[in-house]
């Protein structure tokens, strides 16, 4: 089984296995613009994040769900728990998991980790929220 993470403003899904990743977040980078002349303060909310996880190597039926945590471990979102089939048929081009945090709060800057969970077992991808060097 392999996993990749891709991090964006929003996923939508479109037809024939195509997702749109609308404000793609490189190096699974987000960072926070302050408005000019405004001191930085948390906690900070973010809009939207979305989240993809896109698994290979998996056949049948799975349960999958998503945790985030902050830099000290605290659980700052838990996804309800999915149900995934993998056709035999489709294994090749793997299973697309995908969550939309709305309103996001962040309560500490650095390395938060996304930690994606399949049948009782966890894979963890780090994504980092920081301040923007440019306009602090």
């Amino acid at each position: 089984m392999k996993t990749t993470f891709i991090l964006a403003e929003e996923f939508r899904q479109e037809a024939s296995n195509k997702v749109t990743a609308i404000g793609l977040y490189t190096a699974c980078s987000v960072l926070i613009n302050i408005p000019s002349g405004e001191k930085p303060s948390l906690p900070i909310t973010i809009d939207r994040l979305g989240f993809m996880f896109v698994t290979s190597g998996i056949e049948g039926k799975h349960e999958a769900y998503l945790q985030i945590l902050s830099p000290s471990g605290t659980v700052l979102m838990e996804s309800n728990k999915s149900p995934i089939e993998v056709q035999k048929n489709m294994v090749k081009y793997g299973h697309t998991f995908m969550i939309q945090a709305h309103n996001f709060v962040v309560t500490e800057l650095g390395q938060h980790i996304c930690r994606y969970w399949i049948d009782g077992t966890s894979e963890d991808f780090p994504m980092f929220i920081e301040l923007n060097p440019n306009n602090v």
